[in-house]
């Protein structure tokens, strides 16, 4: 069900990745791999959400070394703040969990400087962009869809989340963010690495219900 709201001409023409055998406590995708991966909980740290609010938030970091299919290895630092729905009580009786989020994770990979921020809340996706330092032409916008419209009605949130990335409006990586993970990337694309870390990073921190 979430394969469909992905680019169909990104999973058509693209190269399709999948979940590969790696050791334990490491994420395989494709030629890629997450390992030394490192998360981490606090009760307070540096807000990333706009408009402060009266509720409590949850702080998390995350770090994980990624390479590539050559064995070049780079390390990536992520920071989220999860704050609790407005409603809290209400969201737990409905079952349907609308925390917001923010995050922003950065790595220095092949000499360049990447930086990654986004926001929104755990129900409705999050929205943000992958930016390279000094060339705003390798910019990607970010987004998480996390629910998919029926009936052009009725919202319903997705069996898995998807991360998908575009630039100049054109699909160019997507990824499954739950287990067993799958990835499409453009063909041709020069910035699969860091792409590919994005998702991952999105893929590791906690952004999901439940979570």
């Amino acid at each position: 069900m979430t394969v469909e709201v992905l680019d169909a001409r990104l999973r058509s023409s693209g190269e399709a990745l999948v979940k590969t055998a790696a050791p334990r406590g490491a994420l395989g995708i494709g030629g890629w791999r997450a390992e030394s991966i490192v998360h981490e909980r606090a009760l307070a740290g540096a807000p990333l959400l706009e408009r402060p609010a009266p509720r409590p938030s949850v702080f998390y970091a995350l770090s994980f070394v990624m390479v590539d299919a050559v064995g070049e290895r780079w390390t990536a630092r992520c920071s989220l703040e999860r704050r609790a729905a407005e409603n809290a009580d209400l969201a737990a009786e409905s079952d349907e969990d609308d925390d917001a989020i923010g995050l922003e994770c950065g790595w220095v990979e092949r000499g360049a400087a990447w930086r990654l921020r986004a926001a929104g809340s755990v129900r409705r996706g999050m929205i943000g962009e992958l930016r390279r330092e000094r060339d705003e032409a390798a910019s990607m916008a970010v987004e998480v869809i996390a629910e998919r419209r029926w009936l052009g009605q009725v919202d319903r949130p997705l069996p898995t989340p998807a991360a998908q990335l575009r630039r100049a409006g054109v699909a160019v990586a997507a990824m499954l963010l739950d287990a067993p993970e799958r990835a499409w990337l453009a063909r041709g694309e020069e910035a699969a690495a860091a792409a590919m870390t994005a998702m991952v990073a999105l893929r590791l921190l906690p952004i999901r219900a439940g979570e």
